[in-house]
Parts: structure tokens; sequence; C-alpha cells
């Protein structure tokens, strides 16, 4: 699952609202693990540049990406 928001009501009720999300079987680990390498390697060439909303989308790719691996290790 990727960022978004997660509401528990009184009842004990789950709401969850996301991007993106992926059932731990259905990761393709090898995708993701080069996905993750792409992103770390962009995120790396940003440099000493101010942070902005393209490095926090560079920064997004490297979490989801290791979220995937990191589901699919479960």
């Amino acid at each position: 699952m990727s960022s978004g928001y997660l509401r528990v009501d009184p009842a004990g009720n789950v709401e969850v609202l996301v991007e993106q999300a992926v059932a731990s079987h259905e990761v393709d680990v090898e995708k993701a693990r080069a996905d993750l390498k792409v992103a770390e390697s962009d995120l790396a060439a940003w440099g000493d540049k101010p942070t902005d909303g393209d490095w926090v989308n560079l920064l997004h790719r490297v979490q989801w990406a290791q979220a995937r691996i990191d589901a699919a290790a479960n």
C-alpha cells in the first residue's frame, strides 16, 4: 500500500484510501528491485539541489519500490 489515509470508526470498521496497492502475492519482485535501483539512482543524482515536489516524488518512488519488496518477503 502506498501513502494514503486510514480511518477506524468506533465500531471497528476500517476505511483505507490509497493511491496504489498490490497484494503481496502479486508483487513482481524483479520489477520492484529494478524500480528501486532506478529510483535510488535518480534520487542520488539529485545532488545538492533544493528539495521540492520532484524530489518528494523521487522519494516516494524509492519507498513504493521498497514497500513492494518488503511485502513480497512476508
